[in-house]
């Protein structure tokens, strides 16, 4: 019998639901199929994002996407509507901040977490608090406290969500 947590039966049924007008969560075998959490990671700088991916892969459910500043970002969100962004404060093209203004506008929700090395903790809270349910992270916390965030701001979400149904 095949497992429900293969990626091919969990896509599938993901295709069904969607097609049918069923809830994205089905029992399946004692368990309940998600609907994958989308995360797009922007950072100019190459390892970084790279790093940060790794980071967060491991958690299940969530895929993770890559872009190399604001602007591309905007293009990848518009496709994908993601439940959580990840911005670097410092990019050319598009900063952060600009990106995840236009992301409030755009997708408003989207949560969106920002990252940097340049800010001090205080810098760092009024930032935070520049968007609504949005988080500042420093780069170097990022190791322990991004997946948190992330996992913070998803329950936000859910809790919105269900409020408003």
């Amino acid at each position: 019998m095949p497992d429900c947590a293969d990626r091919p039966h969990r896509l599938f049924i993901l295709w069904y639901c969607g097609t049918a007008g069923l809830s994205p969560r089905l029992p399946c075998l004692g368990r309940d199929v998600q609907k994958p959490v989308k995360i797009p990671v922007v950072d100019d700088q190459e390892f970084v994002r790279r790093t940060l991916h790794s980071l967060l892969v491991e958690q299940a459910h969530w895929q993770i996407y890559e872009a190399e500043n604001g602007k591309v970002a905007l293009e990848r969100i518009r496709e994908i509507e993601p439940d959580v962004v990840v911005l670097d404060v410092v990019m050319p093209e598009m900063s952060g901040i600009e990106a995840a203004y236009e992301v409030s506008q755009h997708t408003p929700q989207t949560k969106v977490i920002l990252i940097s090395s340049l800010y001090t903790p205080e810098e760092a809270a009024i930032l935070g608090r520049l968007f609504s349910d949005s988080a500042f992270i420093q780069k170097s916390e990022a190791g322990k406290e991004l997946v948190p965030a992330i996992t913070r701001l998803l329950r936000i979400k859910r809790r919105t969500r269900a409020a408003k149904a």
